[in-house]
């Protein structure tokens, strides 16, 4: 048994495919998906689809699985299913038009009713967060982190950034904090590798390992703080890593 992670496929259905190919996915491995399932690549809802056969893959909310909710909310307490997809579109258009969503709606359009409420039921209830334990490290696994406060408990500290959806969006007050968790390492995705040493780090200071690491699009092993998100949106990489003997995998 294994134990793998990986965040951000949005919509790459190819490459998920292929980074279970490589590390030989079984059913007796357990991987955790820490968000952004959907949107920007063609294939969110084929995704979706795929992963719920899979008892053995679970899949943390990313804030696009928020922006997923909130638009079906409605939809799914009245159960009108009025197929104007351009209306809704338009309506959502913060998500389906400057977040990528557009993929994601078009396709779910397609389903029938019964598909459609499975599909969201599972979305709905996915978790927040996740703490696991491999080889006796333990590891919070969360979408784009979290704001630590020194004057907080780790469970006030959660408690409030779910309140506040805070752990779906954050990046600077996480990135750029010098906090770390006791004894808790942090894999987090939401901000590509890329983007650390232009937007958020100071590339001065991180180690040549690092950098090189955020230059090529490849997982980031920060101190206390590691980042998956390796850029699928954007073309570049999936990256996977293996807890129990921190092998990486890309697609």
């Amino acid at each position: 048994m294994a134990t793998y992670v990986l965040s951000d496929i949005h919509g790459l259905y190819y490459k998920f495919v292929k980074i279970l190919s490589e590390i030989h996915f079984t059913d007796s491995d357990v991987m955790y998906i820490i968000g952004d399932v959907i949107d920007r690549g063609p294939d969110g809802i084929k995704l979706y689809q795929f992963i719920m056969k899979h008892e053995n893959i679970h899949v943390l909310k990313g804030n696009h699985e928020a922006f997923f909710l909130d638009a079906f909310s409605d939809r799914m307490k009245t159960n009108i299913w009025n197929q104007d997809i351009e209306s809704f579109l338009f309506r959502n258009r913060i998500w389906t038009g400057f977040n990528g969503g557009a993929s994601t709606v078009k396709d779910f359009f397609k389903l029938d009713a019964n598909e459609q409420r499975r599909i969201y039921d599972y979305i709905r209830q996915e978790k927040e967060y996740e703490f696991i334990n491999v080889n006796d490290c333990q590891y919070l696994l969360i979408h784009a982190g979290l704001n630590l406060t020194e004057n907080m408990s780790l469970q006030e500290m959660l408690e409030r950034d779910v309140k506040g959806q805070e752990h779906l969006w954050i990046r600077e007050d996480f990135l750029c904090s010098q906090k770390r968790l006791k004894n808790i390492t942090i894999i987090f995705g939401h901000t590509p590798t890329p983007l650390l040493p232009v937007r958020y780090l100071d590339s001065q200071s991180m180690s040549a390992e690092n950098l090189q690491r955020c230059q090529y699009a490849m997982i980031y092993h920060g101190d206390g703080k590691i980042d998956i998100d390796c850029g699928c949106a954007g073309n570049l990489n999936l990256g996977c890593l293996r807890l129990d003997d921190f092998e990486e995998f890309y697609a």
